[in-house]
């Protein structure tokens, strides 16, 4: 993953400015507005370590945020397909 990134960041580098915090992998499973007493710490309890399978990645979209009162939508830019 890592070395898939410095490539995009570097191809990016002349429209999107570089970020000074290092890349951090991630995959977010959701989102809460409100969090209404939620406790991440109950909610992960058990999960931690785990290994939960593997997923093939073919292609790499760059989407735009467009932020709004109602949530933000995310519109496709750029879709590069991986090679093999």
């Amino acid at each position: 993953m890592a070395a898939v990134e410095r490539v995009v960041s570097h191809r990016l580098n002349a429209l999107v400015p570089a970020e000074d915090r290092p890349y951090a992998p991630h995959v977010t499973v959701a989102r809460v507005k409100e969090a209404g007493g939620l406790s991440r710490a109950a909610l992960f309890e058990g999960v931690t370590g785990r290994h939960f399978g593997r997923v093939h990645v073919d292609a790499i979209t760059l989407f735009e945020s467009r932020l709004s009162p109602k949530g933000a939508t995310h519109v496709p830019l750029q879709r590069s397909a991986l090679r093999r």
